[in-house]
């Protein structure tokens, strides 16, 4: 999945299970994970940069609210604990298209 600097992504995990989920995320498969949310309640720290979705039974979407560079990484939605099933998802991030690199781009597609 793909996300812009400055913009908000939200990162699904839908369940069928009535339990809430814990997030981790990790930089890279190289280093450990840290927990963004456990047992659907966001932890210190990532409370005023992320939001759940619960806007529908079983669904505990992160949402990151303002993406920046060091959001990239690996994200594990666990269910039940981690007992069940992992949604992993790959995050990459872009930065912003400036006004000047558009008028480029624009005038090289033009000749």
């Amino acid at each position: 999945m793909t996300a812009v600097v400055g913009r908000q992504v939200t990162l699904p995990c839908r369940t069928t299970l009535p339990t809430p989920v814990d997030w981790l995320y990790q930089k890279s498969e190289n280093e450990n994970a840290k927990y963004v949310c456990s047992a659907g309640t966001l932890l210190n720290g990532f409370r005023e940069r992320f939001d759940l979705d619960r806007s529908t039974f079983g669904d505990f979407s992160l949402i990151i609210l303002s993406v920046t560079k060091a959001n990239e990484g690996i994200y594990k939605c666990l269910e039940d604990a981690g007992q069940g099933t992992e949604h992993r998802i790959t995050l990459t991030v872009t930065g912003k298209i400036t006004q000047h690199a558009f008028i480029l781009l624009a005038a090289s597609t033009a000749a």
